[in-house]
C-alpha cells in the first residue's frame, strides 16, 4: 500500500529508524505478512529505542512468530501436491501428539505433555532437527486430524511430508487399571514404513520414569547411537510431578486455543507443583506475552509510540495515509505552529477532541 511504501522509503534512506521500523512493522503485521514483522520487530529491538515500547514488541513479536507459523502451515496444505514430491529435510523429526484412550479423563492432558517433553529430550541429540510441537499441532488442526488417525502410518506420513519432515514419532497413551501404557512408531514420511514399536507400562506416578525410557527407545528406533553425554542430558531434564504435567498438558491446550490467560493459569499451577519445570516458566512467559499483545490493537499500538518515539516526516505521512487525517484542518482550525499529529496520538491536547476525532476519521477502504 502506498502508507507502507512510505515507510520503506523512509527506511531505506535511515535504515536505523526506529520510528519507520516500528510502524512499518504494525503495518506489515495488520497485512497479514507476518513474516516480514517478524523480521522487523527484531530489528526494531536492535535500536536504541527505550521505554514501554520494548515490552510491547517483544510481546508482539511472539504473537507474529505464532500467526507466521500457522500462515506457513496452511500455505503447505493449500501446497500439498507440490510439497508431496519435495525430499524431506534429513534427520528432522516431527512428535505428533499421542493418542489417549484411557477412561479417566485425568489423564488426557498428558496427550500433549507427552509429545512435548519428547520434543525437549529428542532436541538433545546434535545429530538430528526436531520440530516444535506447536507447528505439528497447527498442521493437523488445519487438516483436522487432531482427534483421529494419529496412529495410522500412512496418516501419518502424509502430515509429515507437509511438515518437511523425515520421521515422525506418533503413538497413544493407554490405562490399565491403576497404571498407564505407551506405545510408539517411528516412521519413515517417504515410504510410510513404521520401525519397531516401543512400548512402556508402569503405575501413573513413574510415568516420567516412563517417558525417559520412552525417549531412550524412540532414539534406539531410529538407529541414534546417544553418546554420554547426551544421555546423561535427557536424563536431567525431568519432571518431578505428576501433577506439574498434568497442569502443563492442560495449558498446552488452551495455548493451542489461543486462550493465552487459561494457558498462563495453567502454566503457573505447574510451576508451583515443581518450580524447577523449566519449560513451565517459559511457557508462562509465552502465553503472558501472547495475552498482552492480543489485546493491544494495531491503532493502540501506534497511538502508544507516538507519545514515545516522537514524528518524523515519514512517520507522519504514514499516519494521515493510513487514519485519513486530511480532515483535520476543517473539524479544528489550528494555528501555524500546531502539528494535528501528535496532537492526535495523545501529545498536546485540542480541547479534549482528540478522542472525537479519531472516531471520525475515514480508515482506508471508506470504514470509520
Amino acid at each position: 500500500t502506498e502508507a507502507r511504501a512510505v515507510l520503506e522509503e523512509a527506511r531505506t534512506v535511515d535504515p536505523e529508524n526506529a520510528g519507520a521500523i516500528y510502524y512499518l512493522g504494525l503495518t506489515t503485521e495488520d497485512q497479514g505478512d507476518f513474516g516480514e514483522a517478524e523480521r522487523l520487530y527484531e530489528a526494531f529491538l536492535e535500536t536504541s529505542a527505550s521505554g514501554d515500547l520494548r515490552g510491547d514488541i517483544a510481546d508482539r513479536l511472539v504473537r507474529v512468530r505464532r500467526m507466521a507459523l500457522i500462515a506457513d502451515v496452511r500455505e503447505s496444505v493449500a501446497q500439498e501436491q507440490a510439497l508431496t514430491n519435495r525430499p524431506p529435510t534429513e534427520g528432522t523429526v516431527a512428535v505428533f501428539p499421542f493418542r489417549y484412550s484411557g477412561s479417566n479423563e485425568m489423564y488426557r492432558p498428558l496427550s500433549r505433555a507427552l509429545a512435548e517433553l519428547l520434543v525437549v529430550d529428542l532436541d538433545q541429540v546434535d545429530r538430528i532437527t526436531v520440530l516444535e510441537r506447536f507447528r505439528v499441532q497447527a498442521l493437523l488442526d488445519e487438516i483436522a486430524l487432531a482427534e483421529a488417525g494419529l496412529v495410522d502410518p500412512a496418516t501419518g506420513s502424509r502430515s509429515g511430508r507437509l511438515l518437511g519432515a523425515e520421521q515422525i514419532v506418533q503413538g497413544e497413551i493407554g490405562a490399565i487399571g491403576d497404571n498407564l501404557a505407551t506405545t510408539a512408531l517411528v516412521v519413515a514420511t517417504t515410504t510410510g514404513v513404521a520401525g519397531e514399536q516401543v512400548r512402556t507400562e508402569d503405575e501413573a506416578e513413574r510415568f516420567l520414569d516412563m517417558e525417559k525410557e520412552l525417549a531412550i527407545g524412540l532414539l534406539e528406533s531410529m538407529g541414534v547411537v546417544l553418546t554420554v553425554a547426551e544421555r546423561e542430558r535427557i536424563d536431567q531434564n525431568r519432571v518431578a510431578n505428576l501433577q506439574a504435567l498434568l497442569a502443563f498438558g492442560s495449558g498446552l491446550e488452551a495455548l493451542d486455543l489461543g486462550n493465552f490467560e487459561q494457558a498462563r493459569v495453567e502454566f503457573d499451577r505447574a510451576s508451583s507443583l515443581d518450580p524447577a519445570f523449566g519449560p513451565a516458566l517459559q511457557r508462562s512467559q509465552e502465553a503472558r506475552q501472547q495475552a498482552r499483545a492480543s489485546q493491544m490493537s494495531i491503532e493502540q499500538a501506534a497511538t502508544r509510540a507516538g507519545r514515545e518515539l516522537g514524528n518524523n516526516p515519514a512517520v507522519d505521512e504514514w499516519l494521515a495515509l493510513r487514519y485519513g487525517f486530511s480532515e483535520i484542518e476543517t473539524l479544528a482550525p489550528l494555528g501555524p505552529e500546531r502539528d494535528p499529529i501528535p496532537e492526535v496520538l495523545g501529545g498536546e491536547t485540542i480541547g479534549g477532541m482528540a478522542g472525537l476525532l479519531r472516531i471520525i476519521f475515514p480508515r482506508p477502504g471508506g470504514g470509520q
